[in-house]
This record gives structure tokens, C-alpha cells and sequence, in this order.
């Protein structure tokens, strides 16, 4: 079986980390009986500094795990974030395609990461070729204004007309339902996975005399780690033997300095700044319970990437992590700093009802490399079924 895997946005060497949960989950496929492609066209702004040290007019191909990346940058005129700059992505994505096409072969099935932008390409592809698709959606739609007419149609259209759609939560589920108006019951939930692997069990904590909370994410409006930062100054005042490790960057990262220096907190809060793969399980390994205080989440792959570590978490009750936070391996808190700075009492007052095994097992049974990449291969064989 050869699949075309076609996301919507991709890790690139400028940008490593970006999606990088959607190249995990393509690397994660490994089957005697599949092989996989994947099809990026990269836009940059015809403004971009970038732009010219790169060789856009060249189709790259390399191999990455098993898995054969066909990397294309394009200059744009119109972004991609709006819709006509997104027609246009697809349509130039497939005007490469065909060349793939002639020079590789059809495709079994289509893969598609997230529905804006690759959805439309998909249901192109679909349309003249006759390959089924699938999606895996990650997130809401961008902008928080409500969807033009004609997106909703095109976006049902893409839907309607897919062979499965697998949100990584049932939040994003109801999400996608009400905002397309679509009731169709095409879903399966499928969440995204951990490299269990490399976030092993966490076996050095207890040689810290304080305790530490760590806080890993962009440090945007959305995060909300302002509710974070003010959630622990107040427990700080209870138990002042507390510290706080912030890894990310963003556009509130000054404003966010600047009230830890207010709070006169600077001791016992470290910025550390964009932080990758091997200095998130760094901290996560020198950190008692990891803190989450944002406003929406269709996910929070944090989450999971601690508790694979054994470590607990406290989450806000923003959407996805109702679904992955419970009693046993961490505290779900309302969205207030007096409700977040109980949560992280209550977890102080109870630090040593943790189990780190049953936390580990938790994800292991259900976020794993094997368990998710089993699911998406059935539903890859369950479209194939429909096609013949």
C-alpha cells in the first residue's frame, strides 16, 4: 500500500519544531505492507529575508526513517492563512504533484494533516484521480471569526467527501461539527502519540530538595501563562520552597519577565527560552509536576510527553486535556489563578500519591507509537476496503 501523505504545514531546518507531532506521526508508521511519501510546498513571503538563501526553484527529495520527504518552497504573493492565498497553495501543490505522479506513480491512498490548505489539494487530487483520502485534524480552524459561507461549503465538500476524519480529540471533534455545521459520522478519535521511547520513566527528582514545576509552551495569549505565573506566586506564598521553569518563546515572553520581576519572584522563576526536544526532557527530568494553564487546547501534547516520564500534571479545563487528565495521574483546574494556585496546593499537600509506573502505563497504553500507529494503519486498510 503507498500512501501520500500531505500536511498542511511541516518542520523545515528554519523551523524544526513546527508541527513536529505530524512528522512523528508519519516516522511512527512503520509496516512491511505500507509505504509512505510526503508532498510539502513551503510558502515564504516574497518579503522574506530568507528567501533568497534558499533555492526555492528546486523540488527536494530526501529520505527521513523509511519515510521519502518530496520538500518544495515557493514564494507567495498571498499567504495561505487566507483562504484565496490557500486556493493558490493547492493548485501550485498540484501542479507538482502531477509531475509526481508521472514519475512515481499513483498513489493508494491520500493522507492529509489538517484540512485547511491540504484538504482542499486532497479533494483536488481526488476528484481527477480517484484516490481516497483521509484526515487527521489538529486544530481549530484559524481566526476566531466565524466562517464565510463559501469556506463552510468548501470545507463540508472536503469532508463529506473523505473517507475517514480522525480529530486527535473529542473536543476537536465537536469543535469541527459545530463549527461546519456538519453531522456526518465519518470521525474516529485519534489521538496524537509520544515517543515513550525517548520520554522515559524519570528516576532522578527525588534528589532535589525543592519542588520544582516546570511550564513547556509558546508564550502567546492562548497559553495564558500570565494565570500561570500569578497561579504560582500566590502558592508561593504558602510553600515557599518552590520553583518554576518556563521553556518556550513567544510574543508575551518580555510582558511575562516583566511580571515575574513585579512579583519579585526572579529566584524562583527561570526563563529558558525556545526550547527543543532533548531540553524538554531536561526539564521535565528535573521537575516534580508539569503545569498547563491555557484557554483552549484541542490536545497538549505536553501533557502526555510528561506523563510518559511518570510525572504528573495539572491541567486548566480547556478542552483536550479534560480527556487526558484524571485523578490518578494529575489535578484538572479551572481556568482562574485562585483555582490554578489550589490545584498546585492540593498536588503539594499529596506529592507522594502518585504513582509514576501507573502514570507511565496510562500513556503507554494509549498514546504509544504501537497503539496509535496501529489505528491509523486500520483505517488506511478500512479505506482501501471501501475502494475496491
Amino acid at each position: 500500500m503507498k500512501v501520500l501523505v500531505l500536511p498542511s504545514h511541516f518542520p523545515t531546518d528554519d523551523f524544526p519544531t513546527r508541527y513536529i507531532f505530524v512528522k512523528e506521526q508519519v516516522e511512527s508508521i512503520c509496516d512491511s505492507e505500507i509505504s509512505q511519501d510526503v508532498f510539502y510546498l513551503e510558502n515564504r513571503s516574497i518579503l522574506s529575508k530568507t528567501r533568497k538563501k534558499n533555492k526555492f526553484e528546486h523540488i527536494h527529495f530526501f529520505k527521513n526513517n523509511n519515510v521519502n520527504i518530496i520538500f518544495k518552497r515557493n514564494t507567495n504573493i498571498i499567504p495561505s492563512r487566507f483562504f484565496i492565498g490557500a486556493i493558490i497553495w493547492s493548485f501550485i501543490s498540484f501542479l507538482h504533484l502531477r509531475k509526481y505522479v508521472k514519475n512515481h506513480g499513483l498513489p493508494d491512498i491520500i493522507h492529509v494533516h489538517s484540512l485547511e490548505n491540504a484538504g482542499i489539494l486532497a479533494l483536488i487530487l481526488n476528484k481527477i484521480y480517484k484516490i481516497p483520502y483521509i484526515i487527521t485534524e489538529h486544530s481549530p480552524f484559524r481566526g476566531n471569526k466565524k466562517l464565510s459561507k463559501t469556506k463552510k461549503l468548501i470545507y463540508r465538500k472536503i469532508l463529506k467527501d473523505s473517507s475517514s476524519i480522525l480529530p486527535v480529540s473529542k473536543y476537536l471533534k465537536n469543535y469541527i461539527m459545530n463549527s461546519l455545521d456538519y453531522r456526518n459520522e465519518n470521525f474516529e478519535i485519534i489521538p496524537n502519540l509520544v515517543d515513550t521511547d525517548f520520554f522515559e520513566s524519570n528516576e532522578t527528582i527525588s534528589n532535589f530538595q525543592e519542588i520544582r514545576f516546570v511550564a513547556i509552551c509558546n508564550l502567546n495569549d492562548d497559553k495564558r501563562v500570565d494565570r500561570l505565573i500569578n497561579a504560582f506566586n500566590l502558592s508561593l506564598k504558602k510553600n515557599p520552597n518552590l520553583h518554576l521553569d518556563i521553556g518556550g518563546a513567544g510574543v508575551r515572553m518580555e510582558e511575562l519577565k516583566s511580571l515575574v520581576s513585579q512579583l519579585n519572584i526572579n529566584k524562583q522563576v527561570t526563563f529558558h527560552g525556545l526550547v527543543q526536544k532533548n531540553k524538554i526532557k531536561e526539564l521535565l527530568t528535573q521537575s516534580h509536576c508539569l503545569l498547563l494553564s491555557s484557554d483552549s487546547e484541542t490536545f497538549g501534547i505536553v501533557l502526555i510527553e510528561s506523563m510518559s516520564m511518570g510525572i504528573p500534571v495539572i491541567s486548566t479545563k480547556s478542552g483536550g486535556p479534560i480527556e487526558i487528565v484524571n485523578s490518578s495521574n494529575g489535578i484538572l483546574s479551572d481556568r482562574t489563578v485562585e483555582d490554578f494556585s489550589m490545584s498546585i496546593n492540593q498536588f503539594i499537600d499529596n506529592i507522594n500519591k502518585y504513582d509514576s509506573s501507573l502514570i507511565r502505563n496510562f500513556v503507554l497504553n494509549n498514546y504509544s507509537k504501537a497503539v496509535v500507529s496501529k489505528k491509523i494503519i486500520n483505517v488506511y486498510k478500512q479505506a482501501m476496503s471501501l475502494k475496491k
